[in-house]
């Protein structure tokens, strides 16, 4: 947990340096300046101020790192997708990055249930903005509504457990015991670890159903997929740590919801034709494929599980910016005119589909060990079943890349900063796998 709130204090001040950078001195550039510092900043200060042990103990010498910089990584990734072009969106969209970013920090690592409920409200507002926009954006209105009642239940169930436990930290459970056999308290919990479950899932559908023109939707979708899984992933293990009482409650409950969440999502994507919406169902399916971490007894392998899994998300969106790809078809003959972005969708699409070496299989491998060990060989095996069934649907969507590549359509090629980000996501997620797949093979 994050003992000083330093860190979030210089993504504060770099959200607004960069508001202010784009709005009176209309530069982009020196906005996107100050929010790299913020993030610099941020990450050597978390790292002093990170006490080690955190809800993955088994990787007690490494976890502080790796919980501290995951999210400024991820946020360092995403501001490549935020668009140029236009001065003001630009830099609003460098600041909307930065604000769910410390709303992840704070709902991951927040001292007490109330900084924990501000976390999730802003990681929502910052994200869901940045996803928002003109054209189709009403269809996933539902959505976010649906969401929105997930958040709404964290709150209400936070307060809950803070009225009848009269105390709001986490850590303070030993002198509760008694309080924590009382009805409310059973009420409360399962209003806040079901409206974690609820935000985990569709805040990532909410982002690929948007389909709007705005140049700024990537980044959302990048970030409604990727920060909230890890920073509800983090909650989960603390509630679960802090609440013994309940642990078995929340553990049906979080298998129940990995497996709808991963079933539900890959017959969505099976079926639609569109490609926005396709990365949105897979990363709602992932999300139920990293819930199995937390069912088991070695809850460092969802770290491992995550890393891979963001790194092929936002592989996998940075490419599509890259070529404005948006329907099935679009895609076909890219290799013949965008071979290295093409290349780059391929590691990101056999990365989600869980293919060896890539990081995706070892991550996906582990977590289908955490739910065997932990009790759940079913879920175990539906989502191996599921693993195989996403197959089908990614495959379809990069074998035509290599079809016919005299193919000509019209696609975007001047959105080179993508390119190049969908590229170091695919080396990333291949050397880490290998990496991987050789501590395994060790062990």
């Amino acid at each position: 947990m994050i003992s000083s709130f330093g860190a979030l204090d210089l993504l504060w001040l770099a959200a607004l340096a960069a508001l202010l950078a784009g709005s009176w001195l209309r530069r982009p550039f020196w906005a996107l300046a100050l929010c790299v510092l913020g993030l610099l900043g941020s990450g050597a200060v978390a790292i002093l101020s990170v006490t080690p042990g955190g809800v993955f103990g088994s990787l007690a010498d490494v976890e502080p790192a790796w919980t501290a910089l995951l999210p400024l990584f991820i946020a360092g990734l995403c501001l490549a997708l935020v668009p140029q072009r236009e001065e003001r969106p630009g830099a609003a969209g460098y600041a909307l990055v930065m604000l769910a970013t410390v709303g992840a920090l704070m709902l991951a690592h927040g001292p007490n249930l109330t900084t924990m409920a501000l976390g999730a409200l802003m990681l929502c507002l910052g994200a869901v903005t940045l996803a928002m926009g003109q054209g189709e954006a009403a269809k996933a209105y539902p959505v976010f509504a649906a969401a929105a009642v997930g958040l709404i239940a964290f709150i209400y169930g936070g307060l809950l457990v803070h009225g009848v436990s009269a105390s709001p930290g986490l850590e303070a459970r030993d002198a509760h015991n008694a309080v924590r056999s009382t009805p409310v308290f059973w009420l409360g919990a399962a209003l806040a670890g079901g409206g974690l479950l609820v935000l985990s899932g569709l805040l990532a559908l909410h982002a690929g159903l948007t389909r709007n023109s705005r140049a700024i939707a990537p980044v959302g979708a990048a970030l409604l997929a990727v920060l909230p899984a890890y920073a509800v992933l983090f909650a989960l293990a603390r509630l679960l740590n802090a609440w013994p009482s309940v642990q078995s409650i929340l553990n049906l409950a979080m298998a129940a919801a990995a497996l709808v969440m991963m079933t539900a999502a890959n017959l969505c994507a099976a079926r639609t034709q569109d490609l926005c919406a396709l990365l949105a169902y897979s990363a709602s399916a992932q999300v139920g494929y990293l819930l199995m971490g937390l069912l088991g007894p070695q809850r460092a392998v969802i770290l491992f599980a995550f890393a891979a899994f963001a790194l092929a998300h936002i592989g996998a969106v940075a490419a599509l910016a890259g070529t404005g790809c948006k329907r099935q078809g679009d895609q076909r003959g890219l290799a013949g005119s965008q071979p290295g972005i093409a290349v780059a969708l391929l590691l990101a699409l056999l990365s989600l589909a869980a293919i060896p070496p890539l990081a995706g299989f070892v991550g996906r491998f582990g977590l289908l060990q955490q739910a065997h060990l932990g009790g759940f060989g079913w879920l175990a095996l539906a989502a191996a079943v599921n693993s195989i069934v996403s197959i089908w649907y990614y495959l379809r969507t990069a074998l035509p890349m290599f079809l016919d590549l005299n193919h000509s359509a019209e696609r975007n090629a001047g959105r080179s900063v993508a390119g190049w980000l969908a590229l170091l996501c695919g080396v990333a997620s291949v050397g880490i796998g290998i990496a991987g797949t050789g501590l395994a093979l060790s062990a």
